[in-house]
């Protein structure tokens, strides 16, 4: 099994930022000493709390400190740069660290940083895959490239020598280039990539861009095509918003999943109009398993607040170290990785099990969660459930108002 470590990074904001720096930077180069096998940092241009604006130099001053590491933007944010100066910037960073770098790219998640760079509101789901296309196309392919599109159009025909290098971006040291990775933004989900690659459609799937505020559009199409099932991926405020638009245009699925949906703030939105749309979580405060009931009432007694997944992950995660540390009796990067490949325990989140070979966690699965009277319940699976499945998602004229007590 293999370790890696990712980093927004996150400090408090008031936190002096050389200290922050030198921290994030401490922090890769102990990874590296440990026999981690790769490293990835985040960037955001205006939050001051998450405070490397650029993964890209931050790598760089990694580059000769690090011995077997391999470096990865996390991610770069192609949207909001261009895709010049982001295949530029690749090229001399894979060059520098002479293989070990892997490049991480998505839309980017952040709001302020849209509004910064001016591209909210506009097709940065187009703006992402266009990017990476001209990226990819400036390393495999010649000068003066006269690259065409709809956000960029990218030629050095009018002003390249050859002779003297101008106008000739270099290539990377990986060929053909460094090995791209892609957050989970479910319009470019390798699932569904792979699935287009075998023949397989899936019909009609939509993308919407990540401010996106209204659903209409996008409900009217479903009612033309009679869709019965909508499953979305999105945040809780993207399912709320979607419900105000089934309500607003009388659209009801048999089925309605949202990645969101399990979240109190998605109840907070829509009042009673969440019942019985469901969510995906790999958490819940009523998980049955063992340790999770102590856990959830520890945290609210410490910190007087109800526990989120990022809780009960580095809880769990802390869990299955300790248990690992005990085991192997020793913090020696090699025994704790044998005996983390071995280790078979229970958490909150589950039981950890990972794949002999891959470090793939293989026990622990997420649970479908479903509102019903103003609670998350486990409908699946059913050894976890609280509660049986309503369905079909019952149309809005079939509704009643609950009452105080129900």
């Amino acid at each position: 099994m293999k370790l890696g470590y990712f980093t927004m990074p996150l400090h408090p904001p008031r936190r002096s930022y050389v200290e922050t720096l030198k921290e994030d930077r401490a922090a890769i180069l102990l990874a590296d000493r440990l026999g981690f096998s790769e490293a990835y940092v985040g960037e955001h241009v205006t939050d001051i709390a998450e405070s490397v604006t650029s993964c890209a130099a931050f790598l760089a001053s990694l580059v000769h400190d690090t011995k077997t590491i391999k470096l990865g933007t996390g991610t770069l944010n192609l949207p909001n740069g261009h895709p010049a100066q982001l295949a530029a910037t690749v090229s001399m960073l894979d060059n520098m660290l002479e293989g070990r770098f892997i490049v991480g790219i998505s839309p980017g998640g952040l709001p302020s940083d849209w509004e910064v760079f001016e591209n909210m509101g506009k097709d940065r789901a187009g703006m992402f895959v266009e990017c990476i296309n001209h990226m990819i196309a400036i390393w495999t392919g010649e000068p003066p490239y006269n690259l065409q599109g709809r956000f960029w159009n990218i030629s050095t025909e009018k002003t390249m020598i050859p002779d003297i290098g101008q106008g000739i971006i270099p290539k990377p040291y990986q060929k053909p280039h460094p090995p791209i990775v892609v957050t989970a933004v479910e319009p470019f989900s390798r699932g569904l990539t792979e699935a287009a690659k075998r023949g397989v459609s899936a019909s009609p799937v939509q993308s919407f861009p990540l401010d996106t505020l209204e659903f209409d559009d996008f409900v009217s199409e479903a009612k033309v095509q009679n869709a019965h099932a909508w499953i979305a991926f999105g945040s809780a405020r993207d399912a709320a918003n979607m419900v105000i638009s089934f309500k607003r245009l009388g659209y009801t699925p048999s089925m309605f999943v949202a990645r969101g949906a399990e979240q109190a703030e998605f109840i907070t939105r829509v009042g009673q109009d969440a019942e019985y749309a469901i969510g995906i979580a790999a958490w819940t405060p009523t998980l049955r398993t063992p340790g999770n009931a102590a856990f959830v009432q520890a945290y609210r007694a410490k910190w007087s607040a109800e526990p989120d997944l990022a809780a009960a992950q580095g809880y769990s995660a802390c869990r299955v170290l300790e248990v690992a540390v005990r085991r192997a009796g020793s913090v020696d990067s090699e025994r704790l990785r044998a005996t983390l490949e071995r280790l078979e325990t229970e958490t909150p989140l589950g039981r950890y099990r990972t794949a002999p070979g891959t470090g793939r966690q293989i026990a622990a699965q997420a649970v479908l969660v479903q509102i019903l009277k103003g609670r998350g319940e486990i409908i699946w699976p059913p050894a976890l459930a609280t509660a049986r499945a309503v369905l079909p998602y019952p149309r809005w004229d079939q509704r009643t108002l609950m009452t105080a007590g129900e």
